[in-house]
């Protein structure tokens, strides 16, 4: 499943899900919350960092790492900035977690 290659490249994955789970909480995330349906959450992160899904199984681990680095300082140089219980994160950050709180239930 895609999620799982993604959040294979990330550790500790529990810290994402709970991120990802005060996010999906927090209703001033408003339109990136709106959609609970992992492969929906996956499709528009993907756009986001302007990936497909064959990218994404072909993309070393390391690769993807460094490409989801450079998408969180893009977001913080254009504020794309995400509120989740007082933490600034960015929207890179926000959806990979929201990812991985879905990829758990």
């Amino acid at each position: 499943m895609l999620a799982d290659r993604l959040l294979k490249a990330f550790s500790p994955r529990r810290s994402l899900e709970a991120i990802g789970d005060v996010f999906w909480n927090e209703a001033a995330n408003g339109a990136l919350a709106g959609q609970t349906h992992l492969p929906h959450v996956i499709q528009g992160f993907l756009g986001h960092l302007g990936l497909s899904e064959d990218d994404l199984r072909q993309m070393p681990s390391a690769a993807m790492r460094a490409r989801i680095k450079a998408g969180t300082a893009r977001d913080f140089s254009n504020g794309r900035i995400v509120r989740v219980q007082g933490w600034l994160l960015g929207e890179t950050e926000a959806r990979l977690c929201a990812i991985a709180a879905l990829r758990a239930v």
